[in-house]
């Protein structure tokens, strides 16, 4: 009897003509069973009978696998970014047409064809075709050199409770998406283009994840368990705390008591972990969202400096020309005439 054949696949699996015609979220069940054809089912038997003699005995029949409670990602939504354009970049605004992004929802990012930095909480990573990161809650990401004008990248944004395998994906560079990642990804998409609200499209997300982390090399996952996690704990609730009161000035201090920390030590610590001073890092919330309401031509400069929680109009303007090089009217000016992108939503659902 012949061995089964190895298959190998590719990014080009997920858009094979086999999955655009699926036609409920659970036949893609149906579909691998059909690719698996070429093998005889005499020769499957004979394989899977191979392999149940190979378990051992088990020392106890109470279980060894799973979870008491399974942790699940919610609310999610898939979409795709087919040109460097329609992508937030990193930098100075005005210079370099960039803006970071930032909200309460995890974001996979899977490149399929071109690649790029990913810049997050202000270090790059690059992210190759075939790999993918991820974005944690409230982490500022946008993105530089990317190769190519025409892009396929992948966008997978939802919630999800703390858990290890989250904290062990924050921050880490692009991983390579193995075979069973990309079958699974290929999976997803299939049904998700089927049916949009199928609860079954939350578990192949959830299997996704556990693919990926799965690359995660065991050294690295064992650093963040004792050290990165409370480290990425900490930036984010202070992104949280800044994201939530992005329309007034958030003190240092504020913040400190907030995390439980004394200033200084709160400094230094993010400092260390993010490679930016946190006075500048909460005064970038307010100015990202002054950005995003001068994109309204409807709104005065003195509302929106009211609204952003400034003095008065000079000192907003004083602030927003020391950060990005020209003053608010300037900059909205340059959005009407096309040459500077619009700052991203502030809703936290934005990317």
């Amino acid at each position: 009897m012949r061995p089964m054949e190895k298959r190998s696949f590719s990014a080009a699996f997920i858009f094979s003509p086999c999955h655009s015609r699926i036609c409920h979220p659970m036949a893609y069940l149906i579909n691998f069973i059909a690719e698996m054809t070429f093998c005889h089912s005499q020769d499957l038997l004979v394989q899977l009978e191979q392999r149940a003699r190979e378990l051992d005995v088990p020392a106890s029949y109470e279980g060894i696998v799973g979870e008491s409670a399974l942790s699940l990602p919610l609310n999610m939504l898939i979409f795709c970014r087919r040109s460097a354009a329609s992508l937030s970049w990193s930098g100075n605004p005005i210079a370099s047409n960039t803006y970071p992004h930032q909200h309460h929802r995890h974001v996979l990012i899977v490149a399929l064809k071109g690649s790029g930095l990913v810049w997050i909480d202000s270090r790059g990573f690059m992210l190759e075709p075939g790999q993918a990161i991820l974005v944690s809650p409230y982490q500022k990401h946008s993105y530089t050199d990317i190769t190519s004008s025409k892009i396929t990248w992948l966008f997978v944004t939802f919630e999800h409770s703390r858990c290890e395998l989250m904290d062990n994906l924050r921050s880490r560079p692009a991983s390579p998406l193995s075979d069973q990642a990309l079958r699974s990804l290929g999976d997803l998409l299939a049904a998700w283009r089927t049916d949009q609200r199928d609860s079954s499209n939350i578990l192949l997300l959830a299997l996704l994840l556990r693919w990926i982390g799965r690359e995660v090399p065991l050294r690295r996952r064992a650093l963040a368990t004792r050290h990165g996690s409370a480290i990425s704990a900490l930036v984010g609730k202070i992104n949280r705390i800044a994201f939530e009161h992005r329309n007034r000035a958030v003190s240092i201090e504020e913040v400190s008591a907030k995390v439980g920390m004394s200033p200084s030590h709160l400094r230094a610590t993010f400092r260390k972990a993010t490679g930016q001073s946190l006075g500048n890092h909460l005064r970038d919330f307010r100015l990202q969202y002054a950005c995003s309401l001068l994109a309204d031509k409807s709104r005065r400069l003195a509302g929106i400096a009211e609204t952003c929680g400034y003095e008065s109009q000079f000192t907003f303007s004083r602030a927003f020309s020391k950060a990005y090089g020209c003053s608010p009217r300037a900059y909205r000016a340059r959005l009407v005439e096309g040459t500077v992108a619009r700052a991203p939503s502030t809703r936290p659902d934005a990317d």
